[in-house]
C-alpha cells in the first residue's frame, strides 16, 4: 500500500479512519508511553543523526525547534508494553540497524485528537497484544537518540501537540493580512504539505481547514485569503483509482518500518 501513489483505493479507508477518530467513534491512546522496535537502513539512521546534530548546532540563540520532525506514510504499530517489543527485530541484517522507538504521552490530551487507534478497545484479537495503530501521515518530533549497542539505537519521540499552545499563541498575535498570508503560504510550501496534497488529492478541503483554523485563532475575521494565489504552486491534480467497494481489510500489507 505504501508503494501505491496516492494510496490508491485505500485512500477512502484512511480518511474514514481519520473521520472516526475525530468524531470519537474509535478511541485513541494517549495515557502512557508507547514502544516500537524495528530495523531501518544504515543510511536512514545516518540521515537522522546528521539532521539532528545539524539542527542542534544551528539553533543556538535562535527561537527554533531544537529537534527534527519525522512523519510516517504507512500504518505503523506501537506497543504499550516495552518487553513485548523485544520479540521483534532480534536479528540485525546487513546494511540495517535496530532501533527502539519510545513515544512519550501527549502534553495536551483532551484538547485535540491524535492519529492513532487503541486496538485493545476494539477487541479484534483473542490475544492481549496491547497495540496502538498509527495512521498514515502521523508526525512526531525526534527529541533525542542514543547508541545502546553495536548497530543498535534508541530514539525518543514526542507528539507534536507539545507545540500546540505555542502555535495558538503565535497565530493569535497575528493581526496583519500580509503576516497571516505569508504564514499560510509557508505551510503550503513545506515538503510535508506537498506530499499530503499529492496523496489526498483534495487541495480545497485541506486549504479551507487551514484557513478556518488560522481565522479562528487570529481573532481577525477581516482577513481575505486568495485561494488561487496560495495553491497555484501545489502539485497538479492526478487521477487515482476510485475506491473499490470490494476492497477487504486483510489485503492491506503489513509494515515494519517508520
Amino acid at each position: 500500500m505504501t508503494n501505491i501513489e496516492g494510496f490508491g483505493c485505500y485512500k477512502v479507508f484512511i480518511l474514514i479512519l481519520y473521520y472516526s477518530i475525530q468524531n470519537k467513534f474509535v478511541e485513541s491512546y494517549c495515557s502512557g508511553k508507547l514502544y516500537r522496535r524495528t530495523l531501518i537502513s544504515i543510511y536512514e539512521m545516518e540521515e537522522i543523526i546528521k539532521s539532528f546534530e545539524d539542527k542542534k548546532a544551528n539553533i543556538k540563540d535562535k527561537k527554533e525547534l531544537s529537534s527534527i520532525l519525522y512523519y510516517s506514510k504507512p500504518f505503523i504499530l506501537f506497543s504499550k508494553n516495552k518487553s513485548e517489543t523485544l520479540n521483534f527485530s532480534k536479528n540485525i541484517y546487513p546494511n540495517t540497524v535496530r532501533v527502539t522507538f519510545i513515544l512519550y504521552p501527549p502534553k495536551n490530551s483532551g484538547e485535540i485528537y491524535y492519529s492513532n487507534i487503541d486496538i485493545d478497545k476494539l477487541k479484534l484479537s483473542e490475544y492481549d497484544e496491547r497495540e496502538v495503530l498509527f495512521l498514515p501521515w502521523s508526525s512526531f518530533e525526534i527529541e533525542n537518540y542514543k547508541i545502546i549497542g553495536e548497530n543498535d539505537y534508541e530514539i525518543t519521540l514526542n507528539y507534536l501537540d507539545k507545540y500546540y499552545h505555542q502555535l495558538k499563541n503565535k497565530i493569535s498575535e497575528m493581526r496583519e493580512q500580509k503576516v497571516i498570508q505569508n504564514f499560510c503560504e509557508n505551510i503550503w510550501d513545506s515538503p510535508f504539505s506537498m506530499k499530503l496534497v499529492e496523496c489526498l488529492e483534495d487541495k480545497s478541503t485541506i486549504f479551507n481547514n487551514i484557513k478556518d483554523f488560522l481565522l479562528d485563532l487570529s481573532q481577525n475575521q477581516e482577513i481575505n485569503f486568495n485561494d488561487n494565489e496560495i495553491t497555484q504552486n501545489l502539485p497538479p491534480k492526478k487521477k487515482f483509482p476510485k475506491f473499490n467497494k470490494n476492497c477487504l481489510m486483510e489485503k492491506i500489507n503489513k509494515f515494519y518500518s517508520l
